[in-house]
């Protein structure tokens, strides 16, 4: 059986590694502009020095 390696995440500007569990992650959004609207990002603030980091662009949900 082959083991997994964990990716941790780190801060982009500290190094520090992130708390990405649920409950540390919210919605950020990025307004581009009037033509091409918003982005939605999953976000998460560094515990060392507070820098947002964005770790993953969101999508909205597609409904048939």
């Amino acid at each position: 059986m082959e083991t997994m390696d964990i990716n941790v995440m780190r801060c982009k500007v500290c190094n520090h590694p992130l708390n990405i569990s649920k409950e540390n992650v919210y919605v950020a959004k990025n307004v581009k502009n009037l033509l091409f609207g918003n982005e939605d990002w999953s976000a998460t603030d560094c515990p060392y020095c507070g820098c947002q980091n964005l770790l993953k662009r969101r999508f909205e949900k597609a409904v048939k």
